[in-house]
């Protein structure tokens, strides 16, 4: 388990813990697993499919919410929401 946690860890650019201890490790986990990924991993097909994204705004009752649409606007309509 260390070995792929190190991985990430080096991967994401943190510092390896100079004593592995379990508390040490479970902050390190939490700093991989809340870090987003950089912009470099997006693929050449991922940004040309983005690129013909539409932004427009929902109205909902804690304030405005961006959202992004693709296609034909007479399609029916499909969300995709995370958070």
């Amino acid at each position: 388990m260390h070995e792929r946690l190190k991985f990430v860890v080096e991967r994401a650019g943190l510092a390896w813990p100079e004593v592995a201890t379990a508390d040490a490790l479970a902050e390190l986990a939490v700093d991989v697993f809340l870090r987003p990924p950089p912009p470099s991993r997006m693929t050449p097909r991922e940004a040309g499919y983005l690129k013909t994204a539409r932004r427009g705004m929902l109205a909902t009752r804690a304030g405005a919410l961006a959202a992004w649409t693709w296609g034909s606007e007479t399609a029916p309509v499909v969300g995709l929401v995370h958070g």
